[in-house]
């Protein structure tokens, strides 16, 4: 009797030992999986979000700054403020006064405000936004004045701008004729609010997300 009882003890102990002994290599195997299926869908996030781009602006208002802020939250990309050397004050943006600095400046086409500082080492990026409001229908001498300094070739550039009322007219073909003849220049648009789904969709359009 006693032998038979010992001997059902020993199964018994196999068994728990057995079983207790699987759990933590199925855990292992499960925890194993989950890790392996989150940095699948880390992997999957990074891939799709677009590098090396650079969102270039000139602002004086803030509309335009915040514009530039916006996409360069969408496009995750790096950001630079255009800066001429002498700042323009409420007075020279004036339009009431047919003697304000932005229409004097406007009225000369070949006419290039001094940058505040040099231009940024583009060679890290693939893309390049240009942002600016429009003055009198064109964009400003101060952003001739970055886009003639600046080395566009082999670049994806694209215009994007702000304005009371004024569309983007050929103000993004001008800076286009300004830039290296190898940049691949797209079509800009102007945006009549900073919204974000609308900022997305164009970029979307034009081919630059995915």
């Amino acid at each position: 009797m006693k032998k038979i009882l010992t001997l059902t003890l020993a199964l018994i102990s196999v068994f728990i030992l057995t079983a207790c002994g699987g759990s933590p290599q199925k855990a292992d195997s499960a925890a194993a999986k989950n890790e392996a299926s989150a940095a699948a869908v880390k992997t999957a996030e990074n891939d799709d979000t677009p590098k090396n781009i650079l969102v270039a602006y000139f602002s004086c208002t803030g509309t335009t700054k915040s514009l530039a802020e916006q996409t360069a939250k969408v496009l995750h990309g790096d950001i630079y403020e255009i800066k001429p050397a002498a700042p323009y004050s409420t007075a020279d943006l004036d339009y009431n006064d047919e003697m304000c600095r932005a229409k004097i400046e406007q009225d000369s086409p070949n006419l290039r405000p001094e940058l505040a500082e040099a231009v940024p080492d583009l060679s890290k990026y693939d893309t390049i936004v240009i942002a600016y409001p429009i003055w009198y229908g064109q964009e400003p001498r101060v952003v001739d004045s970055f886009t003639e300094k600046a080395d566009f070739a082999n670049k994806t550039v694209v215009p994007i701008c702000t304005s009371g009322g004024s569309d983007i007219g050929r103000s993004g073909e001008f800076l286009r004729q300004l830039a290296s003849p190898k940049a691949n220049w797209k079509e800009g648009r102007r945006f009549e609010s900073i919204d974000e789904d609308v900022i997305e969709a164009f970029f979307y359009e034009i081919g630059l997300m995915k």
